[in-house]
């Protein structure tokens, strides 16, 4: 995925969950509550294939300088 991958990840999830936090403020209190359990079931599931995506080890400037 890389690092490009995960950054544009992240910002897709902030801005759905920006998008929705406005989308919500103009329901019911009952659609309301259905968008936003839909919205947290979505970002949980983007942490999770984020959190299994393979990555590879950085390796601090200390290291590389020794």
């Amino acid at each position: 995925m890389g690092q490009r991958g995960a950054v544009l990840a992240m910002y897709a999830l902030g801005a759905v969950s920006g998008g929705t936090a406005i989308f919500v403020s103009y329901l019911s209190a009952r659609g309301a509550l259905l968008a936003a359990s839909v919205a947290a079931t979505l970002l949980l599931a983007g942490v999770v294939l984020l959190e299994r995506a393979p990555y590879e080890r950085q390796v601090a400037k200390a290291e590389i300088a020794a």
